[in-house]
């Protein structure tokens, strides 16, 4: 992460991913395997599902590169999607003075 390497970052996301459905059989939905072959099909390096009980969201890392196929497919498949850049600085914080 530190390297700023995306690539690297996106396919240890996904490696977690797979072990997690290995691990834990009922880690998952069809619904949410769906998404993910659609992210995977449109581009993104990396997934994380984020919450539990029916509640969070799922987090896609992308290239690039591969920016507007991704979000095209979202939108396709009625998703509501967030961009954002990664920030490879670490934690920041602005001091507010009055």
């Amino acid at each position: 992460i530190g390297k700023g390497d995306i690539e690297k970052v996106g396919h240890l996301l996904d490696r977690s991913w797979h072990l997690t459905k290995q691990s834990n059989k009922g880690g998952s939905e069809p619904w949410v395997d769906k998404i993910y072959e659609e992210g995977k099909r449109s581009g993104a390096i990396g997934f994380k599902l984020c919450g539990a009980g029916g509640g969070g969201y799922i987090f896609f890392l992308v290239k690039p590169n591969k920016k507007e196929d991704f979000i095209e497919q979202m939108q396709k498949e009625g998703l509501q999607w967030y961009d954002f850049n990664p920030c490879w600085n670490g934690l920041t914080t602005k001091i507010i003075t009055d």
